[in-house]
């Protein structure tokens, strides 16, 4: 799936919101703009990317508590594992697939830098190789950018659409 970003009302409208509720909160509240991204490969670990935008870095801290645990329910039998060393709060959890099948994979890694709050995930059907820190990498090529972004610098990589 090609990245896309909507203001959330329209992400809802399309039917591409991804959100949860947890506790009595929501995962989207006070979110401005939902982005994502899927990249698949036959043979290669599905990567997922969400990005979730804030008024700014208090609202975004804020909701960071509620999603992560919204969104950590989806690698089941999670296990907490060391989070790379990124933006201004990290979380980080390797379990199955969502697929629950044995021998499955999921990672999931999500970052805060200032008022946008990224989640990168990565599954692997049983016997699909990975690497236990490839969803690490992507995740930090993810807040690096997010923070060029914030602080008015050009991004120094971005993703184009395939000429067709």
């Amino acid at each position: 799936m090609e990245p896309v970003a909507y203001p959330l009302r329209k992400a809802k409208e399309m039917g591409l919101r991804r959100c949860h509720d947890v506790a009595g909160r929501n995962s989207c509240d006070h979110v401005r703009v939902l982005g994502a991204s899927v990249f698949r490969r036959q043979g290669k670990p599905d990567l997922s990317f969400v990005v979730q935008t804030y008024r700014d870095e208090d609202t975004a801290r804020a909701a960071y508590g509620t999603v992560w645990k919204a969104w950590k329910q989806w690698v089941p039998a999670a296990r907490t594992v060391p989070a790379p060393h990124l933006g201004d709060q990290r979380d980080a959890v390797a379990g199955l697939s969502a697929s629950t099948a044995e021998g499955s994979k999921g990672l999931m890694v999500q970052v805060r830098v200032g008022s946008v709050i990224m989640l990168s995930m990565a599954e692997a059907g049983p016997g699909v190789p990975t690497a236990d820190s490839f969803a690490d990498r992507f995740a930090g090529v993810f807040a690096r950018r997010a923070a060029q972004a914030q602080a008015g610098d050009e991004p120094s990589a971005r993703l184009t659409a395939a000429a067709g």
